[in-house]
């Protein structure tokens, strides 16, 4: 019973988990064009079965009527005809060989070009994600900064009234705090944009963001990725085609059984008449000539399998170029940590110096206001260079083909 309770107390919290996770891997099952594409797949595997079940024999049933006036001798003057054929194709040359072939290749293409899509849109799901958060950060260093000069305001306020500062000081305070409250509105409309970005990505209704933080790339691995393994599986369709036009030159062999009923009005004198019949056939045909189509299609695949293996070979250039330059952003991305943090420090510092100075009128008010401004900046610069190294390791799993899902912590 207490395990019940603890499932019912805690799936709220599973089912409406707001993590990078969960919103990557909503994206992937829940997206609309990952569904499609999906439905895709799901079409070329009813092409094979298709082409399988083609071996197995067929079975058809029909009927007509007849009349014939005037009637001759050997023949009823109105025949009602029903019948039953049974047929298979003992050999086709190995037609639906190669088409199978061809087809197992496009859906192995397809499943690949799923994967790549569903990885694609993880990435866009990383870049809204952490540019949501890089508008949160923001967002909450300007809303310390407005009460810093809120707080100024109160006291500069209080001067004025007192005769002890002058009337453009005080505007300059509420200019300030007028542009401030601006850049936050400002924020909260970027941030509804990205909401709703992310809500499109992941097809479902966001209502909060967790944190989410992504692993350290340490002897990662590099997967080949879904591109360059579609084009080879193209290819390898492309060289089915080409081979399966082989067996347009060999015999198809075809045998039939036909089972014939018949029921006879007006035939009174005829003759020969027969109330059934059973026909066996075998046949073969074959093709002996025609004029060079068969060479001019096989060119044609020859000519697009070149191709596709130019396509493979600069894919390949591009993902050892995105790695490399992936690796270059991610030590990049350290640094600016590091900068950032450096900023950071030299604008608290520069701020409270400030303060005090302005505490024993040593310095201004505007003065002060700038020092507000820069720690701001700093603040949000800083966070914004925590969630762009985020983004840098996701892109770097993303470059070596890898799930970006799995390397996320919690």
């Amino acid at each position: 019973m207490r395990k019940v309770y603890a499932m019912l107390l805690f799936s709220p919290l599973i089912v409406y988990a707001n993590g990078l996770k969960e919103f990557i891997v909503s994206a992937k099952n829940n997206n609309n064009l990952s569904k499609a594409m999906s439905y895709n797949s799901m079409a070329k595997d009813e092409e094979i079965r298709g082409v399988e079940r083609s071996y197995f024999p067929t079975v058809d049933i029909g009927a007509n009527y007849q009349s014939i006036d005037p009637k001759s001798p050997f023949q009823a003057g109105q025949t009602t005809t029903g019948y039953l054929k049974a047929g298979i194709d003992l050999y086709d040359g190995g037609r639906r060989k190669y088409q199978i072939r061809q087809k197992d290749s496009e859906r192995e293409a397809l499943g690949y070009d799923e994967q790549s899509y569903k990885r694609g849109v993880s990435m866009s799901v990383v870049e809204t994600f952490f540019a949501i958060k890089n508008i949160e950060s923001t967002k909450k260093s300007l809303e310390d900064k407005r009460a810093y000069i809120q707080k100024e305001q109160r006291r500069v306020k209080r001067f004025y009234s007192a005769g002890l500062t002058t009337l453009d000081t005080l505007r300059a305070v509420e200019a300030s705090l007028e542009a401030n409250n601006y850049d936050i509105d400002s924020l909260n409309t970027a941030y509804e944009s990205k909401k709703n970005a992310l809500e499109l990505l992941t097809n479902r209704k966001i209502f909060s963001i967790d944190n989410g933080v992504i692993k350290e790339p340490i002897n990662i691995s590099i997967n080949e990725n879904e591109k360059i393994k579609s084009l080879k599986a193209t290819n390898e369709s492309l060289g089915s085609v080409r081979e399966g036009l082989d067996s347009a030159t060999l015999p198809v062999v075809r045998l039939e059984d036909t089972y014939t009923k018949y029921s006879y009005s007006d035939s009174a004198g005829a003759m020969g008449l027969f109330d059934s019949q059973n026909k066996v056939m075998l046949s073969m045909s074959m093709r002996i000539f025609d004029n060079g189509v068969q060479d001019s299609q096989k060119e044609s695949i020859l000519a697009q399998q070149k191709a596709m293996l130019e396509k493979i070979e600069q894919e390949e250039l591009s993902q050892k170029s995105g790695i490399s330059t992936a690796k270059e952003n991610l030590d990049s991305a350290k640094s600016k940590i590091q900068s950032a943090s450096s900023s950071l420090k030299s604008a608290s510092t520069y701020l409270t110096l400030i303060k005090r100075k302005v505490s024993v009128e040593l310095a201004t008010n505007n003065e002060l206001l700038d020092a507000i401004s820069k720690q701001t900046v700093a603040k949000a610069n800083y966070a914004m260079a925590l969630n762009d190294y985020e983004v840098a390791k996701a892109n770097y799993y993303y470059q070596a083909g890898l799930n970006i899902e799995e390397f996320i912590d919690g």
